[in-house]
C-alpha cells in the first residue's frame, strides 16, 4: 500500500498537470451567406436563425435543396427578403411590420429597431427593421438595408454590437455603413445585398469601395468565436455563394441539405 503522503502528492501533481493542459478550442458559431441579404446563423447548441430569405426566381443564386430554421427574421417586406415559405422546420417568424421591440424565440431574445429605407418619406418609404440579439456571447445586428445613420435613440436601444450585417442604400453609401459600424462599436462588418454576377435585376449597389479593404474568405461560411474577433473594425466578405462553392468548401451546415450531391 502506498503511504498517504505519496498518494496526496501524486494527486497534486495530476491536478497541476491538468491545470496546465491547453483548453480545448471553442466551438464556433457558424454564419453562412446564401446570397443577397439571405444569411443563416447556427449557434453552438443548434439553434438556426434565418435572415431575409429570398424567392429563388428573384435572383440568380442557387439555394440548397433544404434550409431548416428555428427562427426567421424579415427586415423588410420584399420578394428579396420575405420568402419564409422557402424555410423548412416551421420557424417562428418575426416580420418587419410587427417586429419592433422585444421578441423571443427558441431561447433567444431579438430586439427589433425600426428604420426606413427612404428616410425622407418616412413610413411611405418602407419600414426596415434592425434585429439585435446575443448568441454564444456574440452580439449581432442584422440590419437589412440601411439608408441613413441610426438615431441616438436607436443606438441606445441596440447597445454595442460585435458583428454588423447590413446592406447600404445610396443615401448612406459605403462610408455611411462604416460610420454606422463605428457608432455601434462593431468589430466586424459583413456587407449584404450588394451587386454580384447573381444579382439579376435587383437594384444592388457596387461593393468595390468596401471590397478594397475587406478580409475575403474562401468559403461562404464564416466561423465566429468571441475571443477571435478583431480588436479594430474589419470588413469581412464570405465567398460569393453558389452551389459549386458550397460543394467545394465541404462545410456541413446544420439544417441544410444538397440532395444533388448525395
Amino acid at each position: 500500500m502506498r503511504p498517504a503522503p505519496l498518494i496526496a502528492m501524486a494527486a497534486l501533481a495530476s491536478a497541476l498537470l491538468a491545470s496546465r493542459a491547453p483548453a480545448a478550442p471553442a466551438q464556433p458559431t457558424l454564419l453562412r451567406w446564401l446570397g443577397h441579404g439571405f444569411f443563416v446563423l447556427a449557434t453552438r447548441n443548434g439553434i438556426k436563425v434565418a435572415v431575409d430569405p429570398f424567392e429563388p426566381s428573384s435572383l440568380g443564386y442557387a439555394l440548397p435543396d433544404q434550409i431548416s430554421a428555428n427562427v426567421a427574421l424579415i427586415t423588410r417586406e420584399s420578394t428579396l427578403s420575405g420568402a419564409t415559405w422557402r424555410l423548412a422546420g416551421s420557424p417562428e417568424v418575426f416580420r418587419s411590420t410587427t417586429a419592433t421591440g422585444i421578441n423571443r424565440g427558441s431561447g433567444l431574445t431579438f430586439v427589433g429597431i425600426s428604420t426606413f429605407i427612404d428616410p425622407d418619406r418616412a413610413a411611405l418609404g418602407g419600414r426596415n427593421i434592425v434585429f439585435v440579439f446575443d448568441a454564444d456571447g456574440i452580439r449581432f445586428a442584422f440590419a437589412g438595408v440601411l439608408n441613413d445613420r441610426l438615431s441616438k435613440q436607436a443606438l441606445q436601444t441596440a447597445g454595442n454590437v460585435d458583428v454588423l450585417v447590413a446592406g447600404f442604400g445610396p443615401r448612406l453609401g459605403p462610408a455611411g455603413l462604416l460610420a454606422t459600424a463605428n457608432d455601434l462599436g462593431a468589430k466586424v462588418i459583413i456587407p449584404a445585398a450588394y451587386r454580384t454576377p447573381f444579382s439579376g435585376r435587383a437594384d444592388a449597389p457596387d461593393i468595390a469601395p468596401l471590397a478594397d479593404q475587406a478580409r475575403r474568405f474562401e468559403t461562404t461560411t464564416i466561423p465566429l468565436v468571441k475571443a477571435d474577433l478583431p480588436k479594430q473594425t474589419e470588413v469581412w466578405m464570405p465567398a460569393i455563394p453558389d452551389r459549386e462553392m458550397r460543394k467545394k468548401e465541404g462545410i456541413e451546415f446544420p439544417g441544410m441539405k444538397e440532395s444533388t450531391w448525395e
